[in-house]
């Protein structure tokens, strides 16, 4: 990730995706809201990746928006999934 800290990104270090991906994230400037009003093929087109890996983010991000909204934390997300799996 980067070396400088930056709250902007925060929302996208939360996301439940791989770190790699949130390098790229974080490299083009996106944040949770910027990715949701974007369509998953405008995305994958401008990061070059794969549509389906651009479903992904864009998945991750509105759950990561809709946790925010809600006052749920990742971890905590992730604490009540594990107890149920």
């Amino acid at each position: 990730m980067s070396l400088t800290y930056n709250p902007r990104f925060d929302d996208i270090k939360d996301m439940s995706i791989a770190d790699g991906l949130k390098e790229l994230l974080i490299d083009y400037g996106f944040t949770s809201e910027r990715l949701i009003r974007l369509s998953p093929s405008d995305l994958a087109s401008i990061l070059g990746i794969d549509v389906y890996v651009s479903k992904i983010i864009h998945n991750a991000a509105k759950n990561q928006l809709r946790q925010r909204e809600s006052g749920v934390s990742n971890s905590t997300t992730n604490l009540f999934m594990n107890e149920h799996i």
